[in-house]
């Protein structure tokens, strides 16, 4: 099944340090903490940062999930959400590190007779609107780079 396929490798991509770095043309750093089972792992990301003079880090959960809606199509899912950290790390600022406190993403891969529809969306508190702008058109890049990561041809449409 296309949309299990397309899911799959979409989570080996956002669970891979080093494939994960080439979505972004940030310097991006991924430290994966545990891998709790095959649906979920933890991990440690720096945020990208335009001016490079801030540290951004976040805590995420990364999950994998299945459902069946109610005319029994299939989807597969890819949940980022970011924990805050212990209170003793979070207002530690070693090293000028800031971490991030709200945000979650999601992919939904949904497969239909004829087609796969792939949905992203999320949130995420930023800290100004500058790094709002430059996070906004990284997202549209990321999306790019990971449509061509994990399919050969490219299947991305704007419609």
């Amino acid at each position: 099944m296309l949309a299990q396929e397309l899911a799959i490798e979409g989570s080996r991509v956002f669970n891979n340090p080093e494939m994960y770095r080439k979505c972004y043309r940030s310097a991006i750093d991924v430290r994966v903490l545990q891998r709790v089972d095959a649906y979920t792992t933890i991990l440690m990301r720096n945020s990208p940062d335009a001016s490079r003079s801030r540290r951004i880090r976040h805590l995420n959960i990364s999950s994998k999930v299945a459902d069946d809606d109610e005319n029994g199509h299939k989807s597969l899912s890819i949940l980022m959400l970011v924990v805050p950290p212990p209170e003793d790390i979070a207002n530690s600022n070693r090293n000028g590190v800031i971490y991030l406190r709200d945000a979650y993403t999601y992919m939904r891969f949904d497969m239909f007779d004829d087609h796969v529809q792939f949905s992203y969306g999320g949130h995420r508190d930023c800290m100004d609107e500058a790094q709002a702008r430059y996070l906004f058109a990284e997202t549209g890049n990321v999306l790019f780079r990971f449509e061509q990561m994990i399919r050969r041809a490219n299947l991305v449409t704007l419609g």
